[in-house]
């Protein structure tokens, strides 16, 4: 590595570098994705600047997207979300809009030392909340960590964008019209993808200064994808068509009848 180069990485932000070796040291199989990827546009911008996806291949969580928060307050600490993807076919256009988060008990509001920990939420009775409060073995070490926030995604992504073009030869002769071409005529292509997964965010957590996710919280975050992939959701059922009948006498006659009154008050009018 060169000097310039390593003058450059000290104003880069190493926080995706970071986790994934830290993912790695657990032997898990991560590795670095491309930028751009339609998974960094999960809830937005709203929140902070998405830093890139790390892949993983083996386990529940097949992504997780590294988030620097904005700083609304001007502490000058980079604080980082770190948003959890577990795919899930289930999740489709008419599946419910799950929102679930962790709630620490403290022994005196606010300042307390925290003493117990909860789920609430609306699983729209999908039984996840019972099935998380009554885990307990993801308590003791979430009260130690940052809050967690559960919620199911599903969105089809669809934009186009500029194609890489092919570097020219350096013995290749490049005429007035390609420049032109490479100018003004840019060609795009057609990205598109079908994301359906649960979201598990942890947020405020500091991965510069190494505050980085350990093994135990992993193996929790884990945990809490099984359970998310073990809900069963009933599809709405389909309603049956009813079969027609033929009028009885007495219906034609009020149709009829009706019929005749409609007429004579346009006449009228």
């Amino acid at each position: 590595m060169s000097r310039s180069d390593r003058v450059k990485g000290l104003f880069l932000d190493r926080s995706r570098n970071k986790m994934c070796a830290a993912l790695r040291r657990m032997g898990i199989d991560a590795h670095l994705a491309e930028l751009g990827r339609f998974e960094e546009k999960i809830d937005g911008v709203f929140m902070g600047v998405s830093r890139g996806i790390i892949d993983i291949s083996e386990g529940p969580i097949r992504w997780v997207n590294v988030v620097l928060m904005f700083d609304l307050f001007e502490t000058m600490v980079d604080k980082y979300f770190i948003k959890c993807g577990v795919p899930d076919p289930k999740i489709g256009h008419d599946f419910p809009n799950v929102r679930i988060k962790s709630v620490p008990k403290r022994s005196f509001p606010l300042f307390g030392s925290v003493v117990d920990l909860h789920w609430e939420g609306n699983d729209f009775g999908l039984g996840i909340i019972s099935r998380l409060n009554s885990d307990t073995s993801l308590k003791r070490p979430l009260m130690e960590s940052h809050d967690v926030t559960i919620r199911a995604y599903y969105r089809y992504f669809r934009e186009y964008r500029e194609k890489p073009r092919e570097k020219a030869r350096e013995n290749a002769q490049i005429t007035a019209h390609d420049r032109f071409k490479e100018k003004y005529l840019k060609e795009y292509e057609e990205y598109k993808q079908l994301i359906s997964t649960w979201v598990i965010s942890i947020k405020s957590i500091k991965i510069n200064k190494g505050e980085i996710p350990s093994e135990r919280l992993w193996s929790c975050y884990q945990r809490i994808a099984q359970h998310l992939l073990g809900v069963e959701h009933k599809q709405l059922k389909e309603i049956p068509e009813i079969p027609p009948r033929e009028l009885t006498k007495e219906e034609i006659d009020e149709i009829h009848e009706a019929a005749e009154r409609a007429r004579r008050r346009h006449e009228v009018f």
